[in-house]
């Protein structure tokens, strides 16, 4: 442990010396003045993950941090739970429960999607949910609570009222309990209450965890995972919280959760976490005979958990995150079969305004598949404008708003394309070997910068509207990317790591006279944005928590100040084009 300090001690003495050294060159960070502020009214859309980390939305704030609103909702499906007569299937979407058909068809909210709820269990006579919201305990302070409503999302009311965390309910099949998580002892413990919430009572006494009860279909048994070893561990104890025995080999590196029993009784499902991913196991109900039902511990960008038997023994429904995406599958239990039923509206990156203010162009990986999308300023009346295949991003309007050009992958390599604003007619610009991407179209309308590692370095190019005449404007070993031009068409601003952190510059448009404008000491820049009448410049900047957030400094890098601040990263920021912000 000593050791550990020594190192840590060593890396922040380097952090500081590090900001010392740029403090030495840096401009001076003032309070900006009344007079230096942007216009509070104008607009600033940028990208967040705070809904969900696995999820990107576009938001727009005022460039005060006043006047935040999300204009998307990325879903994220988890915790799916199949109602005793197979036909449906409660699970988590964003913050709320839903329901759906076991084929998943009839997606439906049973929550308000704005009040955190989770953990759907179905009654024994599917005409009741038990589920894990926010409501007020005894002392009239919001806290994770069991909540029971009828099937169809009427009459929510919570059974317990305790100060501490009461969450994951499951109901006893006789329909007459429901045994759940507390830490309401000062640990997270399993325990047991009447299906009214009168007399709960304590099963498990473990001085590190004990999570997720799941009843045997005898109601003899509950399955729950249990910290031994160090890591979660799949284990089973009689239901009155007696002759506790894990199940899971405490000997090997994996972690176990989420434990559900088969109908017949014979098996335990549930999700194993390996180095190289997260899947759906089998065990027989006494520890033996372990299969890996998903995941083979070889993808490093797949997860499935929260498995759920269906009520005839022959599917489990599962979640299974994937390259950004969070979705409900269903599989047979042999291993065939695997269906993705809720195909969740991935996440939108890339929000480009058009120059009316009017629209935003977008990038949407809806179905795994990245396409330019286009909605109107306050998110709705959503439009798709490329559906082809490959990979389409990076939006980015022409100043007389008739077209929009785009990096596309879709003749198999990173290219630039233009197409009509309705997504008509697209055409090629650029054909080269490496990858150009991140277009930005001059104001004037007649040149477009971009990026390309054509020359073997990642570098900032421009060329005519039409793709000839292509210029270079950087040449160097470091990586220069995310070109924006200026609104008076004399300059651009990009990033560029040749200082060691990723650091906003300014230079002229024909690549003269390159200047760092920002000095964020060890922390790294991203996405600038200029302000419409180009006095100011938002940026994403990584801070000393681990996240990045929005900022806003006067053009020549003077007055940095923030934005956004949250536990989650906000990005790429683009300024709305009217007015005088």
């Amino acid at each position: 442990m000593r050791r550990m300090h020594a190192v840590v001690s060593l890396l922040l003495a380097m952090v500081l010396q590090s900001c010392q050294r740029d403090e030495a060159t840096a401009p001076r960070v003032t309070e900006p003045s009344a007079q230096s502020l942007p216009n509070p009214n104008s607009l600033i859309a940028f990208t967040s993950v705070r809904r969900c980390q696995i999820c990107s939305d576009i938001y727009v704030i005022h460039p005060d941090g006043s006047g935040e609103k999300e204009l998307t909702v990325s879903a994220s499906n988890s915790q799916p739970s199949w109602s005793p007569d197979g036909g449906k299937i409660a699970y988590r979407r964003g913050r709320g429960i839903f329901v759906m058909s076991a084929d998943g068809s009839g997606q439906t909210p049973l929550t308000d999607p704005g009040v955190e709820a989770r953990d759907p269990s179905w009654s024994p006579d599917g005409a009741r949910i038990a589920f894990t919201g926010l409501g007020p305990d005894g002392n009239n302070v919001l806290n994770f609570e069991i909540f029971v409503m009828n099937a169809d999302g009427s009459g929510p009311v919570p059974i317990t009222t305790d100060a501490a965390s009461d969450y994951a309910p499951a109901w006893s099949p006789d329909g007459s309990q429901i045994a759940f998580t507390s830490t309401r002892d000062g640990n997270a413990e399993i325990y047991v209450m009447a299906a009214d919430g009168s007399s709960p009572r304590r099963l498990t006494d473990n001085p590190t965890a004990d999570e997720a009860p799941s009843w045997s279909p005898d109601g003899l048994q509950i399955a729950f995972s249990s910290v031994h070893g160090g890591r979660p561990q799949i284990a089973v104890m009689n239901a009155d919280g007696s002759g506790p025995t894990v199940l899971t080999d405490t000997t090997l590196v994996f972690t176990n959760r989420s434990p559900s029993w088969s109908p017949d009784g014979r098996q335990i499902a549930f999700s194993r976490t390996g180095r190289g991913g997260t899947g759906v196991s089998l065990t027989n109900a006494d520890g033996s005979g372990e299969i890996a039902l998903t995941v083979k511990f070889t993808s490093l960008l797949q997860y499935d958990t929260h498995p759920s038997w269906s009520p005839d023994g022959s599917h489990i429904a599962f979640a299974s995150d994937f390259q950004e995406r969070s979705d409900i599958h269903v599989i047979a239990v042999d291993g065939s079969a695997n269906t993705n039923l809720t195909k969740t509206t991935g996440p939108r990156r890339d929000p480009s305004w058009s120059p009316d203010a009017m629209q935003i162009a977008f990038t949407w990986g809806l179905d795994g598949n990245d396409d330019i999308y286009v909605m109107q300023a306050d998110g709705s009346g959503t439009v798709r404008l490329t559906d082809i295949g490959g990979v389409d991003r990076q939006p980015t309007w022409s100043p007389d708003g008739r077209q929009i050009a785009f990096s596309s992958r879709r003749d198999g390599n990173d290219e630039i394309y233009v197409m009509n604003a309705d997504g008509s007619m697209p055409i090629r610009l650029t054909d080269a070997p490496g990858s150009d991407g991140q277009p930005d179209w001059s104001p004037h309308g007649r040149q477009i910068v971009f990026t390309s590692t054509r020359d073997g370095n990642q570098e900032i190019y421009v060329m005519l509207a039409d793709g000839s005449a292509v210029m270079r404007l950087t040449n160097g070993p470091a990586a220069d990317f995310h070109p924006v031009w200026s609104p008076d068409g004399r300059q651009i601003a990009f990033i560029s790591g040749r200082d060691g952190t990723r650091e906003v510059y300014v230079m002229n448009a024909d690549g003269a006279a390159p200047t760092r404008v920002t000095f964020g000491g060890p922390f790294n820049q991203d996405h600038p944005t200029w302000s419409p009448n180009g006095r100011y410049i938002a940026f994403s900047r990584l801070t000393s928590s681990g996240d990045f957030e929005i900022f806003v400094m006067n053009a020549d890098g003077s007055e940095p100040r923030p934005v956004t601040s949250n536990q989650l990263s906000d990005g790429q920021p683009n300024w709305a084009h009217p007015g005088q912000p």
